[in-house]
């Protein structure tokens, strides 16, 4: 993705998409039936990497689905243990995808015992699961969106969006590719 220009202007095939989708609701049954999708793109291969302790799949009826990977936990000197997740969601609807990487510290030092924290790859078992999911995806054609950047990016303004009713500032591209707001998909 490209700094300064927004993601539909970069990508006008996915605008025509999201007007018709959004604004003049022309693909409502095709809505629905993404939403039902279940076969899911995964990196299965992933599964066989000592590093991996499980992948989960959640695929509900929605315009998205989520990988969660966890990773074994590594056990550290006087009870510190430090737990690794990648959680990525896929949308259905364009191929796009996001990626959050989660740790969890326990020690029984901790306020409660344990400290959740998100943030960018801190450990080497993260980067390189990180690598791997990059890969995979690009290899599938799927773009990976930046939380700072393209997933915060305007695709309307509410008063373009007449069904929807306004919850947010804007109309961002992770409301677009990810979330049910037309609530057809229930």
């Amino acid at each position: 993705m490209h700094h300064g220009k927004k993601f539909i202007e970069e990508y006008p095939e996915y605008s025509t998409l999201f007007y018709k989708l959004y604004i003049s609701r022309e693909l409502d049954d095709w809505f629905l039936d993404i939403c039902k999708k279940e076969d899911t793109l995964v990196p299965e291969e992933l599964a066989n990497i000592e590093l991996v302790k499980e992948i989960k799949i959640q695929n509900k009826v929605s315009p998205s689905y989520e990988i969660f990977i966890d990773l074994k936990d590594i056990i550290g000197n006087e009870g510190f243990i430090i737990s690794q997740q990648v959680i990525i969601k896929v949308s259905k609807i364009i191929p796009v995808y996001i990626m959050d990487l989660s740790y969890r510290i326990s020690h029984r030092l901790l306020c409660d015992n344990k400290l959740d924290l998100n943030g960018s790859a801190e450990t080497l078992e993260i980067m390189k699961i990180e690598k791997l999911v990059r890969e995979f995806f690009a290899k599938n054609n799927f773009k990976e969106l930046s939380y700072l950047y393209d997933y915060y990016d305007t695709v309307f303004e509410w008063k373009d969006v007449p069904d929807l009713e306004p919850f947010n500032r804007r109309f961002t591209l992770g409301d677009a590719v990810f979330v049910d707001n037309l609530d057809i998909c229930k």
